[in-house]
This record gives structure tokens, C-alpha cells and sequence, in this order.
């Protein structure tokens, strides 16, 4: 058994990529971390610092990137290497994503407007979900 590093608040969930040699992390202290989970690894490859709590986390299935939403109910796309931001998402209150199947789009929705998608590329705005 490894204990790979602590959070300095409670762990809200994990996620497993797709390799399965890596895990990601996140909760209440604003920060998810990509793990190397493999049997011999390393401890912390990323850590992903927010502003405010980390309320949700996606990994894309090439498991190069990943999704968070924050406390501030902003939606970030990061590189899972090296931790930087590759773009956020627009849209206001966004309190949940997940990345499709494909990897090619993220959808996001929260408080206040429809549920949006978005190029997984570029952050665009593909469509939205409105009710009829």
C-alpha cells in the first residue's frame, strides 16, 4: 500500500484514465491532482489549482486532458501532464461536465440556462440544450 499525498480538505472523488495508470483527484481545498497510480509511481504528475472548491472532474479517453468545475461555477480544460489551462468554457454557473465518448465535445450545465456543448478542440459553443 502507497499513500500518494494528502489534500489539505476532504477528497470529493477520484477518477481513473483510461490507462489506468493514472488517477485524478479533487475536493474542497480548490485543487485536483493527477495521481501516477501505477505500482511503482512517482506520487503527483499535476495538481490543478482553483480559487474555490473543486465540485467535479472528467478525464478525456485519450487521457491527455481533463474537465473541472470550480465553486466559482467555471468549467476549465487542462493538459493532465503538465497542469496547465488550455481553455475555459463558456458559459455561466456551469456546476457539472463530462466529456463525450469520442473525446470531441464537452458538455456542461449548472444553474441559470440550458446545458451547452462545446468543442472538446477549442472550448467553442457547438449547440445548446433548451426545453421546448
Amino acid at each position: 500500500q502507497r499513500i500518494l499525498g494528502r489534500h489539505e480538505g476532504r477528497v470529493s472523488g477520484v477518477r481513473l484514465f483510461p490507462d489506468g495508470a493514472r488517477a485524478a483527484t479533487w475536493g474542497d481545498d480548490g485543487l485536483a491532482v493527477v495521481w501516477d497510480a501505477s505500482p511503482s509511481g512517482g506520487g503527483a504528475i499535476a495538481e490543478l489549482r482553483h480559487s474555490r472548491e473543486v465540485i467535479c472532474l472528467d478525464v478525456f479517453p485519450s487521457g491527455d486532458r481533463l474537465v473541472t468545475c470550480s465553486g466559482m461555477g467555471r468549467g476549465t480544460v487542462w493538459d493532465a501532464e503538465s497542469g496547465e489551462v488550455l481553455f475555459y468554457l463558456a458559459r455561466p454557473q456551469v456546476w457539472h461536465a463530462e466529456v463525450s465518448p469520442s473525446g470531441g465535445r464537452v458538455v456542461v450545465w449548472g444553474r441559470g440556462g440550458p446545458a451547452t456543448s462545446h468543442s472538446a478542440a477549442s472550448g467553442a459553443l457547438v449547440c445548446e440544450f433548451r426545453r421546448p
